[in-house]
């Protein structure tokens, strides 16, 4: 769901979605999240690999989808850089305790 961080959608309302939404997925199961309200590293993830199902403003979609993808480059360096030092720590950590 498309919205802004504003946005009042309710977890009442976003659970019929998804139930309704549901009988159309082949899976039987979707998830349903206001985008504007995550992080970009996610946002671009749901963007770059989700599906749209509908497009009611196009004009906003296309410029959520540009501060998104500019968002999204500004961080992955720093996050690429978490991510490498996350898993260096949990490999220094548990690697060893695996090889006894």
């Amino acid at each position: 769901l498309l919205a802004g961080p504003e946005d009042t959608a309710d977890s009442s309302h976003l659970l019929a979605l998804a139930a309704e939404l549901e009988r159309f997925s082949p899976s039987g199961r979707v998830d349903v999240l206001v985008l504007g309200r995550q992080g970009s590293v996610l946002r671009h993830k749901i963007l770059s690999e989700g599906r749209l199902v509908k497009d009611a403003d196009p004009n906003a979609r296309m410029e959520f989808e540009e501060t998104t993808i500019r968002e999204y480059l500004d961080w992955k360096p720093t996050h690429d850089l978490a991510m490498r030092s996350t898993f260096a720590g949990l490999r220094d950590r548990f690697a060893p305790k695996l090889e006894r």
